[in-house]
């Protein structure tokens, strides 16, 4: 079954590949032309989670759905949560492969001689925060597992890609927001209890999502 999940990753596995094999390009770049592209590698990383959201999130149960394939799957002595669990389980370990993969190259393009991040005169900026910690593996696993779940909902790839864009549109607007809002009112202040806080919310959300998903899946 693992093998079987797997094998449904492969084609998304190589593009993350090659996603990363760009940005890793990009990373060099940027220390080459150093100061003149500041943070475009960073900039560009949140993009990284909605990419991991429509392409393994979204399509593992939805496209089952409108291709009929879930029917085969579960008369070969395989349980609907067995199913679910194990293509959650090879989603997220493909997604947080890449978050790590990806984390490299935006160290190595903030990196400088002395080795310390040029991003770190504002820690708390949505570019180095989004970018950098927990935060990206926790955005990247909420919406993979908000992939999933829709999925079994809507059973449509393209309106579960809706909901995941959605998602990621009120992540990444709502998330600086409230932010620099509690910021302001000194509510809650420094960059490792924010990224904690922050991640550890989303970390609880994808799981609980994950549950509501897979014991929908049982009961159809």
């Amino acid at each position: 079954m693992i093998w079987l999940a797997w094998r449904q990753q492969r084609a998304v596995a190589a593009g993350l590949l090659a996603i990363l094999v760009f940005y890793a390009a990009m990373a060099v770049w940027e220390q080459s032309t150093y100061p003149g592209m500041r943070g475009l590698t960073s900039g560009l990383s949140q993009y990284f989670s909605l990419f991991l959201g429509f392409f393994v999130g979204a399509p593992a149960v939805a496209r089952e759905y409108e291709l009929g394939t879930h029917r085969f799957v579960w008369t070969q002595t395989i349980s609907r949560r067995r199913w679910y669990t194990t293509r959650i389980a090879v989603a997220a370990a493909v997604a947080v492969a890449g978050v790590a993969g990806l984390s490299v190259a935006v160290a190595w393009a903030g990196r400088r001689p002395e080795g310390w991040s040029r991003f770190t005169q504002d820690p708390m900026s949505q570019a180095y925060f989004d970018s950098h910690g927990v935060t990206p593996f926790a955005v990247a696993l909420f919406l993979v597992a908000l992939g999933f779940t829709a999925g079994t909902v809507l059973q449509r790839t393209l309106p579960t890609m809706g909901v995941v864009l959605v998602a990621w549109i009120a992540l990444t607007t709502a998330g600086p927001a409230l932010r620099d809002r509690l910021r302001d009112e000194d509510l809650m202040t420094g960059y490792w209890s924010w990224q904690l806080a922050y991640g550890g919310v989303l970390l609880v959300l994808a799981i609980t999502i994950s549950l509501v998903g897979r014991q929908r899946m049982a009961r159809r």
